[in-house]
């Protein structure tokens, strides 16, 4: 019997240490869970412009959506990384048909304040270019007076 090996402890640990713990947890958790509700709303927004409103979207640095705008336009509304991680991107363009409320305007105005938002009969890319072009010489003409 001199030959056994001591039996093992069992990993132990102090109530403090468990306390220490969940704070910490806890603060991660709430440190993440306004980004993600963020996210997840305005994602969820796009989703119902989509399709119930039949709008189309035009996202910075997305060749797909026919018009690339850079990415380094967004440099005045950054997405966070936070949000990035939980799939939020800038948007460049909101574009909706001319019945849209006033109110369901304000409220895709408010929770994307990066994107310009306008109203069309028909959402075709040339039009799309053409508020860009537009939308580009009202704000330099604001802005060099």
């Amino acid at each position: 019997m001199p030959d056994s090996a001591p039996p093992h402890r069992r990993f132990q640990f102090r109530l403090r240490t468990l306390l220490i713990v969940v704070t910490l947890l806890a603060v991660a958790c709430a440190y993440f869970a306004r980004p993600m509700k963020i996210a997840r709303n305005r994602n969820a927004m796009l989703g119902q412009i989509r399709l119930v409103d039949q709008g189309d979207i035009i996202r910075y640095g997305h060749e797909e959506d026919g018009l690339n705008p850079p990415a380094e336009n967004t440099s005045g509304f950054p997405v966070s990384w936070e949000r990035r991680l939980f799939g939020d991107e800038a948007i460049a363009a909101i574009f909706l048909p001319l019945d849209t409320e006033k109110k369901h305007l304000a409220d895709i105005h408010a929770m994307f304040p990066e994107a310009r938002i306008a109203a069309f009969t028909a959402t075709s890319p040339e039009s799309v270019r053409r508020f860009i072009k537009w939308f580009d010489f009202a704000n330099d003409a604001v802005t060099n007076r």
